[in-house]
């Protein structure tokens, strides 16, 4: 839930939720569509988040703040 978006960028369901997961699921095979989409969303999230430049951009901030105290 920190990362994935329900509907935004991935499918949420309950943990444990056979039911839940089998529903997504089949939704998702019925709408090549909405796996594009949320295949296409889920990256940006991951490049713009997650990737190594922006990590390190963001601890290269945590050490100049760090020396700058």
């Amino acid at each position: 839930p920190k990362v994935v978006t329900d509907g935004q960028n991935g499918r949420l369901v309950p943990p444990g939720d056979r039911a839940a997961m089998t529903a997504a699921l089949h939704a998702l095979c019925a709408d090549p569509d909405e796996r594009e989409r949320l295949k296409y969303a889920g990256r940006r999230t991951v490049e713009t988040r997650f990737s190594f430049p922006v990590r390190m951009t963001k601890l290269a901030r945590i050490y100049d703040d760090l020396l700058a105290h």
